[in-house]
């Protein structure tokens, strides 16, 4: 399944479990929807439903991690940035304020 595919069913589950029917005026999701692409090297983020859907490339601006897949194996959202951890031991955070990514480097 595509990224966007993907993405739009998890925003559709999130929309159900919250209580948000289909006929309900569409509301854009309390916290960003992340996900990674299909082939796990850019973060899919929706901000909103007005921005649309936003395509992070992350291993294209951080490089190859050196031990581990070239591609994003976690995400988890916290506290107004979005953490990413790719390759083996790999991190990048990105800024939901000003959309600003920090690779972090590996450990």
């Amino acid at each position: 399944m595509g990224g966007l595919m993907r993405l739009a069913c998890v925003f559709v589950v999130l929309s159900l479990a919250s209580g948000f029917s289909g006929a309900a005026e569409r509301q854009a999701p309390s916290a960003p929807v992340a996900s990674a692409s299909a082939d796990g090297r850019e973060l899919l983020l929706l901000r909103s439903l007005e921005t649309g859907l936003v395509r992070v490339p992350v291993l294209e601006r951080c490089g190859d991690p050196a031990v581990g897949q070239a591609r994003i194996r976690h995400i988890e959202h916290r506290s107004g940035e979005v953490i990413v951890t790719y390759g083996k031991h790999c991190s990048a955070g990105l800024s939901l304020k000003d959309m600003a990514l920090e690779c972090r480097g590996c450990d």
